[in-house]
């Protein structure tokens, strides 16, 4: 084990939610990072999805520090990402912490992230917090990717706030997304990004969700990345394809469908659903209003706006 077995540090309780999978030759530097986070009492709970490499012996090191707590192994593969997260939120969410964080297994931490993050919680009245981050390849090149733009009354529909593994929740927001994961276990199944949906429910919920400008960890760029930085070209072309195929829109119609499902009132669920639905081009020019309201880079929102007008965003 290669972190300090310090102390637990004095300070608000957080849980931090960590999905592995042939992650080992990361695992030693994010777990370190995590644990030496300053001013918080941090525990970190881990579910591995069936590695083949040495994942599994790297966190069973760790678990010799009582802040890390492995969770059994399930007898089948989750298959994704966003699955081993639900699993994570429906077991640990309904445990005692003040404050719950997602953790990817090969980005680095930056020190006092908890404890700014927290902060942020407490001064803006929110219940979610998330940051820009650092993109960091294996050359050494740093890039910044801003997730700090101006939300918009319906943005959560159309994303997350930026990635998922700089979240930090309350643990009222953790306990609402969990009900729903659990009341609604068959129509989460279908939803890819469990940071988007958990953006999504907080949100519409009315509660306030800080985007903190400045990046608070190292997102590490590799061949094993779902999507990568933005910016890069294969990330670009795979969102592009992701768009053009109807997957995306697919997507944003499960995430409106769900949120419709536990807020049945809300304002804009059932519009951006109608939305998704137009067939002629003069009824998505129509609804081109509602579709400007769902991303927040103002980039996003043009290219956005292009395919919703040529029909990628309906239904096929």
């Amino acid at each position: 084990m290669s972190a300090k077995s310090n102390a637990v540090t004095a300070g608000p309780s957080v849980a931090v939610l960590l999905a592995t999978r042939n992650g080992g030759r990361w695992l030693d530097r994010q777990i370190d990072s995590v644990l030496l986070q300053q001013h918080v009492s941090v525990h970190i709970f881990v579910s591995d999805d069936g590695s083949t490499d040495d994942t599994c012996t790297r966190i069973q090191r760790f678990t010799q520090d009582p802040r890390v707590v492995s969770l059994p192994t399930l007898p089948k593969r989750m298959g994704s990402a966003s699955a081993n997260f639900q699993r994570l939120i429906r077991d640990v969410g309904a445990m005692e912490f003040d404050y719950f964080a997602f953790c990817d297994q090969d980005d680095e931490w930056m020190t006092g992230r908890l404890a700014l993050a927290i902060e942020r919680l407490r001064e803006q009245g929110a219940d979610g917090f998330s940051s820009s981050v650092l993109a960091l390849w294996p050359n050494g090149r740093e890039s910044l990717i801003n997730n700090a733009h101006l939300q918009t009354d319906w943005d959560y529909f159309g994303g997350g706030a930026g990635q998922g593994c700089s979240f930090v929740l309350s643990r009222r927001a953790m306990a609402w997304v969990r009900e729903v994961l659990i009341v609604h276990h068959e129509s989460c199944q279908s939803i890819h990004y469990h940071d988007w949906l958990t953006y999504a429910l907080v949100r519409a919920k009315g509660w306030l969700w800080d985007i903190y400008p400045e990046p608070t960890l190292r997102y590490r760029q590799h061949g094993g990345n779902e999507i990568g930085a933005r910016g890069s070209v294969a990330a670009a072309w795979l969102r592009c394809e992701r768009i053009a195929s109807g997957w995306y829109g697919r997507q944003l119609r499960a995430v409106a469908q769900i949120v419709v499902k536990v807020y049945p009132e809300h304002p804009g669920a059932r519009r951006v659903l109608a939305m998704l639905d137009t067939e002629s081009l003069t009824s998505r020019l129509r609804m081109l209003s509602i579709a400007l309201k769902i991303r927040r880079a103002p980039l996003d929102r043009v290219v956005f706006s292009v395919y919703f007008l040529a029909g990628y965003m309906q239904a096929r």
